[in-house]
């Protein structure tokens, strides 16, 4: 008689971490809106990240080939300024079911995820088909009349925010969805090689 054993699964995703000031500010920003629509649900600023793949629920065995596969992209990447702009929400603002922060393509954020993309199809993870739309999500949005509410409340008091950073690492997460919102717990952190100073 064979006996299934069931493997142990972490929920994963890798993604930027956004600098605590950053974060306050956002929050900021959500507590105005958060007066004016509190049945939204409006996201953790401590949660607040850039997600460049999400695994989904990963094998325990399979975490430490990841990271190593990470930290090769690591040592391959020098860190690189980002910039946090502009207020939109998918499909759109007239109508967002997700409302989000921006962060503005830039050459290296784009080359890191194709690295990251190409890397994780080696370990079995399909690439990503939708094109890549860097953000951070700042609330979700289930009920059509809580999305016009919303679309008129942003058209009406226009938050607008511009941040910039220096991204100088990736995180694997670890995800545990709550009643309460999702935790996330950093796995590994791999801070990128500064190429430039080696280059000297």
């Amino acid at each position: 008689m064979e006996v299934s054993i069931a493997l142990e699964k972490i929920r994963t995703f890798i993604a930027i971490e956004i600098p605590e000031d950053i974060k306050k500010k956002i929050a900021t920003l959500i507590d105005g809106l958060k007066e004016r629509l509190p049945d939204v649900s409006w996201v953790k600023p401590s949660t607040l990240h850039i997600t460049l793949k999400f695994l989904g629920s990963v094998e325990k065995e399979r975490i430490e080939p990841i990271e190593r596969t990470l930290e090769k992209i690591g040592s391959e990447t020098s860190p690189f300024e980002l910039v946090i702009a502009d207020v939109g929400g998918f499909p759109s603002l007239r109508a967002p079911r997700v409302l989000w922060i921006g962060v503005r393509h830039s050459p290296e954020l784009s080359l890191l995820y194709e690295r990251v993309e190409k890397g994780l199809e080696g370990h079995g993870f399909e690439p990503e088909q939708r094109p890549f739309r860097p953000h951070l999500t700042l609330c979700r949005i289930k009920k059509e009349a809580q999305r016009a509410k919303l679309s008129r409340e942003l058209e009406r008091i226009k938050p607008a925010i511009c941040e910039s950073f220096v991204a100088d690492g990736i995180i694997l997460f670890k995800s545990e969805l709550n009643p309460r919102g999702a935790i996330h717990t950093p796995l590994k952190y791999i801070r990128f090689k500064d190429l430039k100073k080696q280059e000297v």
